[in-house]
């Protein structure tokens, strides 16, 4: 009998540990999995190829307003970008080449330009969106007489770019130069000329690190 008793008793306290170690499973702490960034990684330097399409007017109080002929262009950038978290934002080198002229009066030529940008984005996904402010420079040739003289001023703007491989990218961009220059005109005028381009770019563009 006293036998049977501690068998049973045995037993009972076997269950009772099988019963509380299974109520500790039950309430054991989930595991938390942080969560993944799905932002691609836009840090690092690029350089790349545009085609862009300009156009814009000329002004003065000398000779009034005329239009440039809108006229498409290539173009390279080069650039480096930082990044942290969704933020991305770096610094861009970009030349147009090309020449912009104009429909009436002296038929002036507004030469290649150049802008160094500071630009800032925010990524979402492969796609990055952004804007920039930035110095450009040109040149502007009178044709009737050959002469010329340097213009320069503010440019700003708008663009995407969208990652299609781990290292190319392809993006679409709009922007605007605002350049002036003060030439000697006509009996030896000083003349302040303005200059308000508006560029629109198809760019292709390669990430090296």
């Amino acid at each position: 009998m006293k036998q049977t008793l501690i068998s049973a008793s045995i037993v009972a306290m076997l269950s009772s540990g099988a019963i509380a170690g299974n109520i500790d499973t039950a309430i054991a702490d989930p595991v938390i999995t942080p969560p993944t960034s799905t932002s691609t990684d836009w840090s690092g330097s690029y350089c790349g190829l545009s085609y862009s399409s300009g156009g814009g007017t000329e002004s003065s109080v000398y000779s009034g307003t005329y239009d440039y002929v809108d006229d498409t262009a290539i173009g390279g950038f080069c650039g480096n970008n930082w990044q942290r978290s969704n933020l991305v934002y770096g610094g861009e080198l970009n030349v147009t080449a090309g020449s912009l002229a104009q429909y009436a009066g002296n038929h002036d030529e507004l030469g290649t330009r150049t802008e160094l940008r500071a630009r800032v984005g925010y990524a979402m996904g492969d796609a990055l969106v952004y804007g920039f402010l930035g110095y450009g420079t040109s040149d502007l040739t009178f044709v009737t007489t050959g002469t010329g003289y340097d213009v320069a001023g503010g440019t700003y703007g708008l663009g995407v770019d969208y990652m299609v491989t781990d290292r190319m990218f392809a993006g679409f961009e709009v922007s605007n130069l605002e350049l002036t220059g003060t030439p000697t005109v006509g009996t030896g005028h000083v003349v302040e000329y303005t200059h308000d381009i508006t560029v629109i770019s198809l760019r292709i563009g390669w990430k090296f690190n």
